[in-house]
């Protein structure tokens, strides 16, 4: 993501931008971003509410918001593949 970032920092197009917004992970960046397309950042604050944080500038909040962010996913996708892989074992055992 941080290479799509930089490859794209100097006119990004608005797909990039709100792309950027829901995808990066690095609080430098995020802050770096709102700084340069706060409208943006402002319309995507509503969908992932930590880019209020990049606004504010606030960088240990922010990495703070990130981590909780990625362990929120980390379970989510724990709780999303947990049947599939009791169902895979339960085929395999069937054989």
């Amino acid at each position: 993501m941080e290479a799509h970032y930089f490859e794209n920092e100097a006119a990004p197009n608005s797909d990039q931008i709100d792309f950027g917004f829901w995808e990066l992970r690095t609080p430098v960046l995020l802050i770096d971003s709102a700084g340069k397309w706060p409208d943006s950042a402002q319309l995507q604050s509503s969908a992932r509410p930590l880019i209020t944080l990049a606004t504010s500038g606030d960088e240990t909040a922010l990495d703070t918001a990130l981590h909780q962010e990625e362990q929120t996913e980390r379970l989510r996708d724990k709780e999303y593949w947990l049947p599939l892989k009791h169902e895979l074992e339960k085929m395999r055992m069937a054989r």
